[in-house]
């Protein structure tokens, strides 16, 4: 083979490697875009993808389309809300009670005063109670228990003595 076919081989090569780089980036660009409010990852985790027209989303399940987003409105407890029986809402939601408890209980803080006596002196101290808010609970965004197994099989082979640990690293919702 002469030079010149070796080096139009590499242009070749080279060019088709440039290609699936540019599209690999433009697919990142799409993925981190926003075209309304919130990002494209965020909407998808809900269920809901861009029209294209302004900051409209839709579910592919249920057609329900939403526009004039603010930043106080989360995409999920607004698609449970008007949707509840959508195919993909009812997919995120636990099916037994038991699962809502155990995967996303967010406690509320309140403070009392409570006296504590001592033989010596009397101190006042504040005492924190938790309280669950089981409003939050239905309108939160609850993780499928077959995501949360893939998610713990990512980690297999994490070394045991790497910090954070691989149920940190979990519970915190990454993949390895």
């Amino acid at each position: 083979m002469n030079d010149s076919s070796r080096q139009f081989d590499k242009k070749k090569q080279g060019s088709h490697t440039l290609a699936i780089i540019i599209n690999r980036i433009q697919t990142l660009v799409k993925s981190i875009k926003r075209p309304g409010i919130h990002a494209v990852y965020t909407m998808i985790a809900a269920g809901f993808e861009y029209t294209g027209d302004g900051d409209t989303a839709r579910c592919k399940d249920c057609q329900l389309e939403i526009y004039n987003w603010t930043l106080d409105m989360n995409p999920f407890t607004i698609h449970s809300k008007y949707q509840p029986d959508c195919p993909f809402v009812l997919s995120r939601v636990p099916t037994s009670s038991s699962d809502v408890l155990a995967s996303s209980i967010s406690p509320t803080t309140s403070t009392q005063n409570a006296a504590v006596s001592t033989a010596e002196e009397n101190i006042s101290k504040h005492q924190t109670i938790e309280t669950i808010d089981f409003q939050s609970i239905s309108n939160s965004f609850l993780e499928s228990d077959s995501l949360q197994q893939v998610r713990k099989r990512t980690f297999s082979h994490w070394s045991h003595r790497t910090v954070p640990s691989s149920a940190q690293m979990i519970e915190a919702g990454f993949f390895n």
